[in-house]
Order: structure tokens, then sequence, then C-alpha cells
């Protein structure tokens, strides 16, 4: 079992997206890991396989994760914007891990537009309402502005799994209550049994006997 509640899942070809991830999972002090990506995607070769994944709407093969996420809380899933759409090794994670994912966050990092549609993307994919996202701009992860930003989606991330918790308290406390509310029920009922055998008229008990 992780010591962590939370995950962040990223998958990075240049740098940026790692150093958002780095820097949530230091403020949320959690757990992090890398998508591993099996294609090589260096230099402008790279960048064009990249180009013409997200044109096609292609996976990419990935090595299967380290981490089993069966025992977190909330995943936050991290991706570059490529050509206004989800990078193919994060594509490939979300279809792997659809069914088994727990709650969601998201953030990206773009460089010029489409972050928008890539986050819609990412919600799509995961079939998951995100509890909070994301957006950085290449070349901000070193300002005053991104530090706030990495606080607002902390914060979001905290006020969303509080009401979660409060309501799966509320669940388990109506659920063991359950039973104990029905053996009031069936002891009332008895009593009330009793009481009405208790409370028959005399004049029933004397009519039976002159029958006899």
């Amino acid at each position: 079992m992780p010591q962590s509640k939370y995950l962040v899942v990223y998958y990075s070809r240049t740098g940026t997206t790692r150093a958002v991830a780095v820097a949530l999972a230091k403020a949320l002090h959690c757990d992090i890991e890398a998508i591993v990506d099996n294609s090589k995607r260096a230099g402008i070769f790279g960048y064009l396989r990249c180009l013409l994944d997200t044109l096609q709407n292609r996976s990419a093969s990935i090595a299967p994760p380290k981490k089993n996420i069966s025992g977190y809380e909330l995943i936050i899933v991290g991706t570059p914007v490529w050509a206004g759409s989800v990078a193919a090794p994060v594509r490939a994670y979300l279809e792997m891990q659809k069914q088994r994912l727990p709650e969601v966050a998201f953030f990206c990092a773009f460089g010029g537009r489409g972050a928008e549609t890539t986050l819609a993307q990412m919600q799509r994919m995961a079939g998951k309402t995100p509890c909070a996202y994301l957006a950085v701009k290449a070349g901000d992860t070193r300002s005053e502005a991104f530090q706030q930003q990495i606080g607002e989606f902390v914060k979001a991330v905290a006020t969303h799994l509080k009401s979660c918790i409060a309501k799966r308290t509320v669940q388990h406390e109506m659920t063991q209550s359950a039973p104990a509310q029905h053996e009031r029920q069936h002891q009332e009922h008895q009593e009330h049994q009793e009481q009405r055998e208790d409370s028959l008229p005399l004049g029933i008990v004397i009519d039976s006997h002159a029958i006899d």
C-alpha cells in the first residue's frame, strides 16, 4: 500500500510537464510517476512522430506503470499539449487505467493554444469529471504566477476530497445504523403487540368461557 493518498502521473518530452508534475507532487507531498514511452521522440523526427500520432489520434506504446493506482484516492494526470490534443503516451495511460481510476485531476503544459481542448479530451478519455484542473504555459514555471496556480490547484483538490470524505462518512454511518434501526423497529412492533394483548377487553374473555 502506498504511503501517500495521491499520485501524480505525467509524460514529458521536453521537461516542462515534468516541472509542473514535480511542483504539484512537492506541494501535495505525494507520490509521482513518469509515463515511459517506448517510442523515440527526440529531435526533428521525434517531433514529427508526435505530430503524426496526434493527427491520427493514436495511442503510444508505453511501459507498464510501476505504481498500482488501486491504493490511491486521487490520480493527478499531466500531459503536454501536442497540436491542441493529449499526448499519445498519456492517451495510452488513460485508456489502460480507465476502469480502475479513482478520483482524478488533470493538468497540461502548452505553448500556444489547445489547453482547454486537451483538458476536455482527458475528461472524456478517463470517463470522469476532474476535481481540479491546471493549464500552465511553457516558460511560466519559474514565475510567481505559476506558484499561485499551484496553490489554487492544491486548494481545489483539498476542498473536493474533504467533501468526498464527508459524504463517505455519512454513507458509512447510515449503513452502520440501518441494522440497529431495524432492530429497534422490530422491538417496538413486538412491544406494541404485547400491549394490545394485555389491553384486550375483559368481556371478551368472559364471553369465551360462556361459550364453553
